[in-house]
């Protein structure tokens, strides 16, 4: 999983790359250290669960 991110991030524009569960628990990360991966990924949760409210709502307007 780890070689996969790392491969990720040669991709040139990405910085580091993360996977998150859900919860917003850490899976796997491949971060440059001036990065908080317990924040990072709380933030890419609740921002995720935040798009998927919203996702609904339209389909349901």
């Amino acid at each position: 999983m780890y070689q996969i991110l790392e491969e990720l991030n040669k991709t040139s524009g990405i910085t580091g790359s993360m996977i998150v569960g859900n919860d917003g628990i850490v899976i796997a990360a491949d971060l440059d250290t001036s990065f908080e991966e317990e924040a990072v990924g709380a933030l890419a949760a609740s921002v995720t669960s935040n798009i998927q409210k919203s996702m609904d709502r339209l389909q349901h307007a």
